[in-house]
This record gives structure tokens, sequence and C-alpha cells, in this order.
């Protein structure tokens, strides 16, 4: 039986709707709504929902193995490869760097890992205006100039009063 059939079993007997289920096990409505429909769930949910309906769902908890030490946990993700022990984290990153450096030693072509990455410098050149704010000022004043431009007069045009 899996752990959705198990769950709307459990959810008909006692009539309960998603959201009273969620507040019961402890977890949002999604997670179960997920679990009702397509049976996903991830190996955290499925412990709390043992934590909160007893044992007949353990079997649903995955647990992995620490590499260092060897004791049980659940990943909170697809990248965690180690317990929460800061000594078997810190031994994890030890042995990566170095499977990674004699890779690279041994001529290997491989991909840094992100804690590699190396921002780029930006290079950034500033716009230069096609004219120098004197060569521009110079000549005419302000209104001049104005008055040329929303009239839409070009060098040389005279404006006629009539």
């Amino acid at each position: 039986m899996t752990l959705q059939e198990r769950l709307v079993k459990y959810m008909t007997e006692n009539d309960l709707p998603v959201i009273t289920t969620a507040k019961l096990l402890g977890i949002g409505p999604t997670p179960v709504t997920l679990i009702k429909l397509k049976n996903k769930y991830t190996p955290a949910t499925a412990e709390k929902i043992y934590n909160a309906l007893g044992p007949d769902y353990l079997e649903y908890v995955e647990y992995s193995v620490c590499e260092c030490c060897g004791t049980k946990y659940i990943p909170r993700s697809t990248l965690q490869k180690t317990c929460e022990n800061t000594d078997c984290k810190k031994k994890h990153q030890a042995a990566t760097r170095k499977a990674y450096f004699e890779k690279v030693a041994a001529g290997e072509r491989v991909v840094k890992p992100h804690s590699e990455w190396r921002s780029r410098p930006k290079k950034y050149e500033p716009a230069k205006p096609a004219q120098s704010i004197p060569e521009f000022m110079s000549g005419k004043s302000y209104g001049e100039r104005q008055r040329e431009y929303l009239l839409g007069l070009q060098k040389g045009q005279r404006m006629v009063v009539r």
C-alpha cells in the first residue's frame, strides 16, 4: 500500500479535508495535495507524517547513511551527502576538493565546483557624448538653442516672422 492510498484512507475514515489534515501533520496543504493526487513527497514530509500518525508510516521514511560517521539521517536536499554534523561536512568537502585536484593534476577536463567560481570583473566604459559640454554651450544662449529645438530648425535656417 502506498503512502497516497494510506493517507486518502485516513482522510476518508476521519472525514478530514486537506487543510485540516495538513494542520494535523504539521505541514502545508500543498504537500498533502501532492501526496493525495500524485503520490509525490520528500523524505522530510514522510518523516513528519510518521511523527504525527505513528509507527504505521515508518516504512515511507527513507533514511540515508552518512559517508563519514555512518549515522542515519534524512536528506533535506538532493545535494546533501552527509549528516548535519559539522565535522562530517568538513571531511566531505576536503575529500571532494582532493578528488577534484587529483583529476586536474591527471589532465582530465573537470568542471569547477560552484564554490570555486569567481565573478568576472565588469568592463564598464562610460558612454562619451558626441559633443562636449563646452562646445555645446558655446555660441548661443539657452533660449536660442531651445527655440531652434522646439521649432525643428536646422543650423543656418532663419525664422520668418509674419
